[in-house]
């Protein structure tokens, strides 16, 4: 998961998914990814909106890989009582079209309620295969 730049307030990282299996697979759509911490899991905030509605089928062949990339918006950007800020443990992502969620350690600084100006991270589709 490399961290990559940032614009004014917010921070972009790229999640990779890569196909560990014998045979192809397809992806198509958005990851889940929500915030998670208390040492337990529990989900912080509201799970990531989708930056668009376009998406495209990847097939990826065994060892492929395909990307999908995060913006969080800095929680300092936001109103301290509305956010109630913390440190995040990581984030929870589920794979297009999974019900199956993978853990990532990652130390952030998220919104542990929900926001009124909508959630404080975004994530596009997956993209082309690699």
């Amino acid at each position: 998961m490399p961290e990559g730049g940032g614009t004014a307030g917010s921070r972009y990282i790229l999640l990779t998914f890569r196909n560990e299996a014998s045979s192809a697979c397809v992806l198509d759509g958005h990851p889940g990814v929500s915030f998670v911490g208390k040492g337990n899991g529990t989900q912080l905030g509201d799970p990531a909106q989708r930056m668009s509605s376009s998406t495209k089928r990847v097939v990826l062949k065994p060892g492929g890989t395909t990307t999908a990339l995060v913006r969080i918006g800095e929680a300092g950007n936001y109103d301290a009582k509305e956010c109630a800020p913390t440190t995040a443990d990581g984030l929870r992502v589920y794979p297009p079209g999974s019900r199956t969620s993978v853990y990532v350690p990652f130390k952030v600084e998220a919104c542990q309620r929900s926001l009124e100006s909508g959630p404080q991270m975004s994530v596009s589709a997956v993209g082309r295969s690699h």
